[in-house]
């Protein structure tokens, strides 16, 4: 398990990060999954949204949709092996990078030298359930750099709600589609209130209250007025 660094610093965007890799597995058209690992989620990402990730991602376009992401793991190919075995029993066709020849990798960190343009992901973190409580809070945010803000989650500097409520792993991660300040808050409003009712749904008129996210993200707040 990760063992968590006690940091009282306020300004979390100030503080140095320890970047650590990912391996992720994102859904693609025609029924595919990409795996790779990854040290800069975002620009990854984006790259792949751009279609220059890579030769399989540009002929199957990346969705925008994470189907998982594992931080902190001992031994990235194994969990890399373990997601492949994973999706191709669920029925999708798998290019897993670990496995690619050299010249391939050659030919991929070639494509991920070109310039990209950055765009905002938003993310949910399934964090650690309010007091009393047998289900998981949920935090919901955006950013431009994925791996660092993730990792301030986790180190309990990015915000007051995953300060208080331990994240427990990534639950999602998505493109934005945005293309303004605006809509970025919309988008990250609107998953959060899903969630919200879908929480609702699951374990009580209450428990709307263990999401936060979008323009809720008070430690004390009151029941938004869309889901009166």
């Amino acid at each position: 398990m990760h063992k968590r660094q006690k940091i009282t610093h306020k300004n979390s965007s100030l503080r140095p990060m320890t970047v650590s890799s990912a391996v992720i597995a994102l859904e693609c058209t025609d029924n595919n999954v990409y795996i790779q690992a990854s040290q800069d989620l975002s620009r990854d990402l984006c790259h792949h949204e751009q279609r220059t990730g890579s030769p399989f991602t540009r002929e199957h376009q990346f969705t925008g949709t994470i189907l998982a992401v594992e931080l902190f793991s001992d031994d990235m190919q194994q969990s890399a092996s373990r997601l492949a075995e994973e999706y191709i029993a669920k029925g999708y066709s798998v290019c897993n990078e670990f496995e690619l020849a050299a010249e391939q990798l050659a030919e991929i960190l070639v494509m991920r030298m070109q310039p990209v343009t950055l765009t905002v992901q938003t993310y949910v973190l399934l964090c650690e359930p309010l007091a009393g409580n047998d289900y998981c809070t949920v935090y919901v945010g955006k950013t431009m750099n994925l791996t660092t803000r993730i990792l301030q989650h986790w180190q309990g500097t990015a915000a007051h709600w995953t300060a208080q409520h331990k994240p427990i792993r990534v639950e999602k991660l998505m493109m934005c589609g945005g293309s303004s300040a605006e809509d970025v808050v919309v988008h990250e409003t609107q998953m959060t209130l899903e969630y919200m009712r879908t929480w609702m749904t699951k374990h009580g008129e209450d428990a709307w209250n263990s999401i936060r996210g979008g323009k809720y993200t008070a430690l004390q707040l009151g029941k938004p007025n869309e889901l009166r």
